[in-house]
């Protein structure tokens, strides 16, 4: 069990690195992009020269970003196929599944709002929460109604004395000695 949970966490690790070089890439095709207009309106005077600069430091920060995402995602790989016990690693690689993401995306925004208050833990439990406050509530407000104590009792102090040929009989003590409270 613990062997298949390592083998998906290193899978899901690939996948996620492989997103990670594309979005590098990406962004780097964009500074380049940014550059060449740059160089241009610094050409036609339009903006300075430490906007160019700028644009170009930032192509050698996309360019580092993407080499550093190459290397992990070439780390990940390495990973599952230790992972896998392969032997031959070098042409090593695994293919992204094709998920069509129409169906899980949603249109608005209420859409999203009803998914959230069906499938998030946290809100059911901030509903809970809310629940139980006014539970409490409930109870704290309770001490402010009236309250009724009712308690009764009856007594008889009946006694016998061992031995002892002036003892009352049981009818005549519960007449004599009878008690009764209400409260």
């Amino acid at each position: 069990m613990i062997f298949l949970c390592r083998l998906h966490h290193f899978f899901f690790e690939v996948l996620f690195q492989k997103e990670l070089l594309k979005i590098a890439k990406e962004r780097y095709f964009n500074t380049k992009y940014q550059t060449e207009k740059t160089e241009t309106l610094v050409q036609n005077g339009k903006v300075s020269l430490s906007q160019q600069l700028d644009i170009q430091a930032q192509v050698a920060n996309d360019t580092l970003s993407e080499v550093q995402t190459y290397n992990n995602l070439q780390l990940a790989l390495l990973n599952l196929a230790q992972a896998l016990e392969l032997q031959d690693i070098s042409d090593f690689d695994i293919i992204s599944p094709n998920i069509e993401t129409e169906n899980y995306l949603f249109q608005n925004t209420q859409d999203i709002y009803k998914q959230a208050l069906t499938n998030k833990a946290e809100i059911k439990s901030a509903e809970i929460g809310v629940k139980s406050a006014e539970k409490s509530l409930k109870i704290a407000n309770s001490s402010y109604f009236p309250t009724i104590n009712l308690s009764a009792g009856i007594s008889t102090n009946y006694f016998y004395l061992y031995n002892n040929l002036q003892n009352s009989t049981f009818q005549q003590q519960i007449n004599s000695n009878l008690g009764e409270y209400v409260s």
